[in-house]
């Protein structure tokens, strides 16, 4: 952990919510609740502001393409990482969204496998649905059924575009060399 906490936006970021460390810098106790009962090292803390896993961002930004660009995007004072997400690519449409916060919007997991996860979310604007899990090449999305393009957000994460209301995506990893060796195999 840094001396300071001008890194901690990046805890919330990744969906941090507990923190177990056996010297503690001093900005903890500020930032984070302590768990008094654990009297010795290692203290536990909880970060009551760490995103789910799976969330609903209303605003988006081009990500840079130097990722030192990005991380000090992504921890700038200015960023809310709890409504604002780094695209890459940045949809044009996404750009143009001037959507207030949404209050009642909702995001559930259903399916939570290794290779297949199911997401059911809800909400009165478009948004960029983000999964705080890695992006890496083999994953694909669909949205209620029909495939959709999977951005990366936040320069590490997966999302996808969902409109207003109700929605389920999909993302299945499907790794390519798999697929290639099954049709080597066929030929």
């Amino acid at each position: 952990l840094p001396d300071d906490e001008s890194r901690a936006a990046l805890l919330d970021l990744m969906s941090v919510r507990f923190l177990v460390v056996e010297s503690p810098p001093p900005w903890l106790d500020t930032r984070y609740r302590r768990d008094y009962e654990v009297r010795e090292a290692p203290f536990v803390f909880e970060n009551p502001n760490a995103l789910p896993r799976a969330w609903r961002a209303i605003r988006g930004e081009a990500q840079p393409a130097d990722s030192q660009a990005a991380l000090a995007r992504l921890v700038d004072p200015l960023f809310d990482v709890h409504t604002t997400v780094l695209l890459d690519p940045l949809p044009p449409e996404v750009a143009t969204w001037s959507a207030p916060g949404e209050a009642d919007a909702e995001t559930r997991l259903e399916r939570d496998e290794p290779e297949h996860v199911a997401i059911r979310t809800r909400g009165a604007n478009p948004a960029v649905l983000v999964l705080n899990d890695a992006l890496y090449p083999g994953w694909e999305a669909t949205l209620d059924g029909v495939a959709t393009p999977l951005l990366r957000a936040n320069t590490a994460f997966r999302a996808v575009l969902v409109p207003a209301g109700e929605h389920v995506v999909e993302m299945r990893y499907r790794a390519r060399s798999f697929r290639r060796g099954l049709a080597l195999a066929g030929v």
